[in-house]
């Protein structure tokens, strides 16, 4: 009898032993599955920021590029996200830049890309000297006292630039002494153009859209400022169309069928003389693509 109790109180030890023995590796695996659970939470969370912190730094390039064109200097140890560290490369790559920047946040990287074409100056001519670069039906260009002269047909217009130019913001500083108006174009080509008609008789300014002969009106304001000079400024960029005059922006349009590229031009009303005092073109600044490798 007494053995027998021996025997019972043994075995109840060893399933007490046993039972604590499975509760201590059940603790340990517990404690490893809520420890990687951890590590693979920070992990994500590293990723994120790492990943944050890279598109950031492009997003500052491209700031600093849209600022001043000829920046090439890049970065590097720039805290975009509290935790990171970024570095940003900047590769020429023919008319283009490659912006490539690299993140890390303890010890997990990641890395953001993009394509862009900076701005740049497409022509400039201020008349001290001459109309180079400017075509005129019939005549030749004449320049005045620091004026370009135009004196055309109601059908004549003067042209510059070049055909493929595509995005681009077309600067014209003019004066009216006729008091009457003026057409400038931006991407003119044989299919058509886009027409800015600032008239003072009618008392507007027209965005007009000029296409395989037809002419569309596409949005129009009323002005009448007998100021002088005027300066106009028209920017095409993609389907993204916007007139500002005399500092002040005009009118913004949004084409579904964009025309694509072309010159510009100008277009004197009414056979009267019209002064253009500067024009100046500039390439806009455009981001091309984005990705992350």
């Amino acid at each position: 009898m007494g053995r027998s109790r021996q025997l019972k109180r043994a075995y109840i030890l060893l399933m007490a032993i046993g039972l604590m023995g499975t509760l201590f590796v059940l603790g340990l695996a517990l404690v490893h599955f809520m420890t990687a659970q951890h590590w693979l939470l920070r992990k994500a969370e590293d990723t994120a920021r790492a990943r944050e912190a890279s598109r950031a730094g492009v997003d500052y390039g491209i700031a600093r590029l849209r600022e001043n064109p000829d920046w090439r200097e890049g970065f590097s140890n720039l805290v975009a996200v509290p935790g990171t560290l970024a570095k940003l490369t900047v590769e020429p790559q023919a008319d283009l830049l490659k912006l490539n920047c690299q993140a890390t946040c303890n010890q997990t990287e990641a890395q953001y890309c993009a394509l862009v074409r900076p701005a740049s100056l497409l022509y400039h001519n201020d008349f001290s000297r001459d109309a180079s670069g400017w075509a005129q039906p019939g005549s030749l260009p004449i320049v005045l006292l620091g004026y370009y002269l135009l004196n055309l047909s109601l059908a004549g217009e003067a042209s510059a630039g070049d055909p493929l130019w595509t995005d681009y913001e077309a600067e014209f500083e003019v004066l009216l002494p006729q008091a009457t108006g003026i057409g400038l174009v931006v991407r003119e080509s044989p299919a058509g153009d886009y027409l800015v008609d600032y008239s003072l008789l009618r008392g507007s300014l027209q965005l007009v859209k000029q296409n395989n002969g037809s002419r569309s009106l596409l949005a129009e304001t009323p002005r009448r400022d007998l100021q002088l000079p005027h300066n106009f400024r028209i920017r095409a960029e993609q389907a993204e169309l916007t007139v500002w005059l005399d500092g002040q922006k005009a009118l913004a349009y949004r084409d579904p069928q964009p025309l694509k590229n072309g010159r510009i031009a100008i277009r004197p009303l009414l056979n009267l003389i019209t002064l253009v005092d500067e024009v100046t073109v500039r390439q806009t600044f455009q981001v091309r693509a984005q990705w992350r490798p």
